[in-house]
């Protein structure tokens, strides 16, 4: 009797053992998998903030031709290396910018002066 018992300890002891080491593992994988779409949200953000700032930059060239440029909804689409970007209004030297990338976006209202140059720098969460 003896011995039958200690074999079904082992037993039960082995099988605990693996279904602890099983868990861990699905576990770390899981974060693994999760890790990874949050880079990509990211990557994907920088993608959208990149695209809005160039298209600040066309929009405070053309203030700085002519600070009376002014663009009026729906506002003027550029097209950079094959993505899209929008300057959604510009008037009295306040720039508006979107760009999207995947399902980030990103919305800029940037303020500069007659020289071009920048006086506010802000991401607001909707135009």
């Amino acid at each position: 009797m003896k011995n039958d018992s200690r074999g079904f300890i082992a037993l039960i002891s082995i099988i605990i053992i693996s279904v602890m080491l099983l868990a861990t593992t699905l576990s770390l994988a899981q974060f693994g998998i999760a890790s990874r779409y949050f880079i990509l949200d990211l990557e994907n953000k920088r993608a959208s903030e990149k695209l809005a700032e160039a298209c600040i930059a066309v929009a405070r060239i053309n203030v700085y031709n002519d600070f009376s440029y002014s663009v009026t909804s729906p506002g003027i689409k550029i097209n950079v290396g094959g993505k899209e970007c929008a300057i959604a209004s510009v008037s009295s030297g306040t720039i508006e910018a979107q760009a999207t990338s995947s399902n980030s976006i990103t919305n800029l209202r940037v303020k500069v002066n007659s020289n071009g140059d920048f006086v506010e720098w802000r991401e607001r969460t909707n135009l």
